[in-house]
């Protein structure tokens, strides 16, 4: 038999759904930038932990400029097993 402490191990490292970080992601945005976004205009890769926009160059220039504010922000509001490494 399994000790409980190894079979919770699993659930320690389960990652929130993807609308969960969708909307961490569109928060940020809006409260460091004031950048309103939709839902279907964020991609985000769970695998390679990246953001793809999909918005004018302008607001992209602009997201870029602040990208490691906006990552530093968007991290502390999401679980430690889905940190966002790089907004594209």
């Amino acid at each position: 038999m399994i000790p409980l402490n190894k079979f919770l191990e699993k659930f320690s490292r389960i990652t929130p759904p993807e609308f969960f970080i969708k909307e961490a992601i569109i928060t940020g945005l809006h409260e460091i930038l004031n950048i309103s976004l939709e839902q279907d205009k964020v991609r985000f890769n769970k695998k390679q932990l990246y953001v793809t926009v999909v918005a004018p160059s302008v607001i992209k220039h602009e997201i870029m400029l602040q990208q490691d504010r906006l990552i530093t922000h968007i991290n502390k509001k999401l679980p430690r097993s889905s940190f966002i490494k790089k907004i594209v």
